[in-house]
Order: structure tokens, then C-alpha cells, then sequence
């Protein structure tokens, strides 16, 4: 009994710590931005100190995430997002743990600095979220919360408006990639894609996919790598998480944040991701009309390319439908409808026969129209 008994005092211990590291965190950060809100707002310097309240803390990914409203009184509120970095996807953030994230983070801050730099002397409608602030002591950047519209939501409700978003989303990847950057031309091999195919092949059937379903899309993809005329592709430093929710949009402007997975590669990485992202506009949300989310990728297609878009964008979108495949076989959507739908199936026994007739068809079926995509290219 008494093992018992210290065992689970232990345990009870061991639960505690977590929460005593997210107040401490807590309290450090909002010293900070009590000391330091007259250099984030110079402009309200002059004002008596606002009252801070913290909204919310959101942990995803490798972030925890922190939003405070600074009251300066009626009318005017600022709001500001404090993101801190750890090592880990999932746990509390410890100091004493973190050993990689202070590079990443200084990198991240160093990247929207410089990208706030170039845009705000433009009046394009073309913006990233306002960096205020990197704590070192704290693994953490403060930014300005970004203003309209998550783009996502935005698609779903107002097309018109989303459309013209989604053209500034092409200039402003291409502007990042070859203003903001230099974009360089590197020959591509189809040895290194067919490498990197093996890779997800593995992993997608590690999940559970069939063979059957999949072999044969990735040899038709290997065939068409093999006879692509195309044999050279840009590379700059990418932003590596250009998503719907990274970027919110207003009538004039959009505005871009999270560049915590900037790394440099070939630029159609980044066109073929945001492309796939608009693709599961359908996947997650089954109602939305097929032929508006074809719209939104042919403008944002415009947007980036001043031409056709390459030969080579259909075998990177394979790539990057085979990525988000896998993440979609471990969580179909983050919708509530989906999740619940999930759970659900789970509980009945009926989770991989779901997967197998909808999910891994849907995705099968997105790939072979980007494989149609390259055969279309090389007439």
C-alpha cells in the first residue's frame, strides 16, 4: 500500500510540473509586454499603461501560442500573439528541454523582419503580420495579431473577395521567393523524385494503404518524371507552411504569418503545397462546389506564374498530396463534423474500411489529375 501511495504521489508530481511551467511562462511573458508596449505602440506611448488580458493559449505543432489584448481604453484595443517554441510536437514547455528552438525561432523572426521590411514600402495589398518583439530569455517572438479574414473561412463564404485574395497569394509567394530572395535554377533529376515517392510509399503503407491503389500511380509518376522535357527548376529559401490559415485576407490586402518552417528548396514545393491545401477545401467539407475551388487554384496560379504553370508543378502537387495523405489517414479533417464522424467509425470498428473507400479514393483520384497535369505539359 505504501508503494502504492508513493507512487501515485509521484505521478501527482509529475502532473503538476507541466501546469507550473505554462503559469511561470505565463507570468514572464506578461511582464514583458508590460515593459515593453510603449516600443510595440510608440505611438500610444504617451497614454496610461493598458490593462493586459490573455485571451487564449493554443498549443500546435512545436508552438504554444499566447494572445493578449493590450486595453489602451474606449475605442482602441491592440492584440498581440506571443508565440514560444519547443523541440517537442506534444507536453509542456520547459526550458531546461528546449536545445534546437531558439535557432528556429530566431530564424522565423529574422525572416518576417526582413520580409515586413520589403512589403511595407509597397502599396500592393501585400503584407505579413507586424513583428514587435524577440525574447530570447523566453524562445519566444511577439507579433501583431493579423487583421480580416482566415483565408480558409473566407473561401468558404465570400467568393469574390476570396478571389482576389487568392491572386495576392500568388504575387506574395512570388515575391518572396524571387524579390525577397533570389530564386536560382537547379537541374532537377528524376532519380531524387522517385527517391523521395519511395519514402512516402513506405510510410502511406506503414498507414494502412493498399498497394493495389498506389503502385500504380507512383509508376506512371516515375514514367512521366523520366520523360519530362523540363530539366531545370528554381530554388530560393521557401516559407515551408504557406496555408490557408497562415494568411488572412481583407477587401484591399492579405496578410501572411508563421514562417517558423522557412528552409531553402525548389520554389514549386511551396506552389504545390498551398495548391493541395486548396484542394482539401472539398476533402474536409464535402458540400463546397468543385468547380469554385478550381477557380481559386487557377488564380492563384496566375498570380505566381507570369505564363503557363510548368510540367514539372504536377509531379511536386503528387508529392505533396502523398504528404498530406498521410497526415489525413492519421486525422481526416479539423473540422468538428470530421472529427466527430472519426470518432465515431472508430468506436463501430469501422475506421479503416472509411478510409479505404473515401479517403484513400479521394486522394487517389486527386493525384491522377495532377499526373493529367504533366501529360497536359508536355504537349
Amino acid at each position: 500500500m505504501a508503494g502504492l501511495v508513493s507512487q501515485r504521489l509521484a505521478q501527482d508530481h509529475l502532473a503538476t510540473v507541466p501546469a507550473q511551467a505554462d503559469d511561470n511562462l505565463e507570468q514572464k511573458i506578461r511582464a514583458r509586454i508590460e515593459k515593453c508596449w510603449p516600443k510595440y505602440y510608440p505611438s500610444l506611448a504617451t497614454r496610461p499603461a493598458p490593462e493586459i488580458v490573455r485571451h487564449r493559449t493554443v498549443e500546435r505543432g512545436f508552438s504554444v501560442m499566447f494572445e493578449y489584448e493590450l486595453k489602451f481604453g474606449r475605442p482602441r484595443s491592440e492584440f498581440v500573439m506571443v508565440k514560444v517554441r519547443r523541440d517537442s510536437k506534444f507536453g509542456a514547455y520547459l526550458p531546461e528541454d528546449v536545445t534546437q528552438a531558439p535557432q528556429l525561432l530566431r530564424l522565423e523572426f529574422d525572416e518576417l523582419s526582413r520580409a515586413e521590411r520589403y512589403f511595407e514600402r509597397r502599396a500592393n495589398g501585400l503584407r505579413v503580420v507586424r513583428a514587435l518583439d524577440h525574447c530570447e530569455e523566453l524562445n519566444a517572438v511577439v507579433i501583431e495579431k493579423a487583421s480580416g479574414t482566415d483565408l480558409g473561412v473566407l473561401a468558404r463564404t465570400n467568393e469574390e473577395e476570396a478571389l482576389a485574395a487568392f491572386r495576392r497569394c500568388g504575387q506574395w509567394l512570388r515575391a518572396f521567393h524571387e524579390k525577397i530572395h533570389t530564386a536560382r535554377p537547379r537541374v532537377w533529376t528524376e532519380g531524387e523524385f522517385e527517391a523521395r515517392l519511395n519514402k512516402r510509399r513506405e510510410k502511406l503503407l506503414a498507414l494502412g494503404v493498399a498497394d493495389r491503389h498506389l503502385d500504380p500511380l507512383l509508376r506512371e509518376a516515375v514514367r512521366l518524371a523520366r520523360s519530362c522535357r523540363q530539366r531545370e527548376v528554381p530554388y530560393s529559401l521557401l516559407h515551408g507552411d504557406y496555408k490557408l490559415r497562415h494568411i488572412w485576407a481583407g477587401p484591399n490586402s492579405i496578410q501572411v504569418f508563421d514562417f517558423g518552417n522557412v528552409h531553402s528548396g525548389p520554389c514549386y514545393v511551396d506552389v504545390a503545397a498551398f495548391l493541395v491545401e486548396l484542394s482539401v477545401l472539398k476533402l474536409g467539407h464535402p458540400w463546397f462546389d468543385t468547380e469554385r475551388g478550381r477557380r481559386y487554384s487557377e488564380t492563384f496560379l496566375r498570380g505566381y506564374f507570369p505564363g503557363q504553370p510548368p510540367q514539372l508543378l504536377g509531379l511536386f502537387t503528387v508529392e505533396a498530396l502523398m504528404k498530406k495523405w498521410m497526415r489525413r489517414r492519421r486525422t481526416w479533417s479539423r473540422t468538428t463534423f470530421a472529427s466527430t464522424l472519426q470518432t465515431c467509425v472508430r468506436r463501430i470498428g469501422a475506421k479503416s474500411l472509411v478510409e479505404r473507400w473515401y479517403l484513400d479514393r479521394w486522394f487517389c483520384a486527386r493525384i491522377r489529375e495532377s499526373l493529367e497535369m504533366v501529360v497536359h505539359g508536355s504537349r
